[in-house]
């Protein structure tokens, strides 16, 4: 016959490696919730960003930049649509170059995915820097106060264009 004292060893012995297994998948759902979790805060942040490169006036810029406005220098895009010449044009690219930076510090933070920002948005990073960036690269030379301007659009646009 089993006495009592047994019965409570085996029960002790038993409950430890099952207290450990549950801990442990315990753990592992709270892991794959937590990376859930992550995972579509990062999904709903970028949605924000493409609602905002899918509007009308984003769109109305880009176009506007890419197929009508034309330059040969930096001189030349000065007199055509710097600050004093065309406030409106140089306040649309400024908005421009300000939203690809942005997603410029959120790529080097790691809060957007790359592989994500690269399908829905490389054309227009790609086109945005190629037009404006030789641009912010001179007025960078020009003004060493300046010499960080913009350096998240760059940053942003060497990774997808990796």
């Amino acid at each position: 016959m089993v006495d009592l004292e047994t019965v409570l060893t085996y029960l002790t012995l038993i409950s430890v490696p099952v207290g450990i297994f549950y801990y442990i998948m315990t753990l592992n759902n709270t892991r794959k919730n937590q990376q859930q979790q992550l995972e579509t805060r990062q999904a709903h942040l970028f949605m924000t960003l493409y609602e905002t490169a899918r509007s009308r006036e984003f769109r109305r810029q880009y176009y506007a930049l890419t197929m009508q406005q034309t330059w040969n220098s930096y001189e030349e895009y000065l007199e055509k649509y710097g600050p004093t010449s065309n406030m409106d044009v140089f306040s649309d690219h400024g908005a421009l170059i300000e939203y690809f930076d942005g997603i410029g510090v959120l790529l080097k933070k790691d809060l957007v995915d790359l592989e994500m920002v690269k399908e829905l948005l490389f054309t227009m990073i790609v086109k945005t820097w190629e037009k404006l960036g030789p641009v912010i690269i001179e007025a960078r030379k020009i003004d060493v106060a300046r010499s960080e301007l913009y350096k998240n659009f760059e940053y942003l646009y060497n990774e997808v264009t990796k």
